[in-house]
């Protein structure tokens, strides 16, 4: 996709009578000084619409624009589908491999965008969030809620509990069992970024209940539920627990296959093969939701990808035969109140 693109800033207080040339220097680190002065001088920098010099001093609230000229943004999978929508909120089942938000890269081609554009509501926002690469449910707040009160303060409080499933590599033994290990960032090269388990008591609580659905092959199919909602929680777990999500490239190989997209290297099909698929086959398939009119509301998302699929399909033989049960069979052991 090639299209051109306009940036915006809203100039804050604290940079109130700086120069364009110093501020964008300063907020905008990606592009060096001499670079921002040559898009100036071509005109491409705008303040409040206007055409300005490097020295020109900017004031609080001015608009500053930034016109990228055929801006390319590799084609995704935008082909996301609504599950459940009111005066409040919409619920939409996100493709796998793309973006919540902007990242500074897909502009046009991330969730929130195409909801903002599909429904014209232009300032709607997630309540919550999902990996790029994590597929499933997400939940969009379209206005706050008029009742009750709480509800106002913290919308979460509508999600009561949420699901994933999980396919991961090995044949795990228990049927079902929590993990409760404390987690923080690595901040250590060169995967800082990385979620790792606090051996120091200097972490944040986590906690993560997995139930085995099936075994084959050498995989497992886990329901994951949350009790916390920590960066990577399932991810981090589930390689802890030495059952890596398939095709995690963070949390397996050591992070390898992290460490050559992050270089934007090509990946080759062994890659794939090796990684055993495309994308982290991980999925958020169901909530508990209570809402202020309509009361608790169980949904689901069966909007698998086609890895996600074929996978499936390897555990046919098991309690479910493929998708075609996994609902009412999930479902059951929700309402049943068996240990997940």
């Amino acid at each position: 996709m090639i299209y051109d693109l306009e940036l915006k800033a809203i100039v804050l207080a604290k940079y109130d009578g700086q120069s364009v040339i110093d501020y964008l220097t300063d907020r905008f680190t990606y592009k060096s000084r001499e670079k921002w002065l040559e898009l100036i001088s071509l005109g491409k920098i705008r303040v409040n619409g206007e055409i300005v010099e490097s020295s020109f001093s900017l004031k609080e609230n001015s608009v500053l624009t930034f016109l990228v000229n055929n801006y390319y943004e590799a084609d995704l999978d935008c082909n996301y589908h609504l599950v459940f929508e009111n005066e409040n909120i919409i619920v939409v089942s996100k493709p796998a491999n793309l973006p919540v938000s902007s990242n500074h890269r897909f502009f046009r081609q991330n969730m929130t965008a195409l909801i903002r554009r599909d429904f014209n509501l232009p300032d709607i926002n997630p309540i919550h969030r999902l990996d790029r690469e994590t597929s499933g449910l997400i939940i969009y707040l379209k206005k706050r809620f008029d009742k009750p009160r709480y509800l106002r303060k913290d919308s979460r409080l509508i999600m009561k509990d949420k699901y994933y499933l999980a396919i991961v590599r090995g044949e795990v033994d228990e049927n079902s069992f929590t993990i409760n290990v404390p987690l923080k960032e690595s901040n250590v090269p060169p995967i800082g970024y990385k979620t790792i388990v606090a051996e120091n008591n200097d972490g944040k609580p986590a906690s993560t209940d997995f139930l085995k659905l099936a075994t084959a092959n050498g995989y497992s199919l886990l329901l994951a539920k949350l009790n916390s909602g920590r960066k990577h929680q399932i991810r981090a777990h589930c390689a802890y627990a030495g059952f890596p999500i398939v095709g995690d490239k963070l949390y397996s190989f050591d992070g390898k296959y992290y460490l050559k997209l992050y270089s934007n290297e090509e990946f080759s099909e062994d890659d794939y093969r090796e990684l055993g698929a495309r994308h982290q086959l991980l999925h958020s398939y169901a909530m508990n939701l209570e809402l202020p009119d309509e009361g608790k509301k169980f949904i689901v998302s069966e909007y698998f990808s086609q890895e996600f699929e074929r996978y499936l399909c390897l555990f046919a033989n098991s309690n479910f035969c493929c998708t075609e049960n996994l609902k009412e069979y999930i479902k059951n052991i929700i309402f049943l109140g068996e240990k997940i």
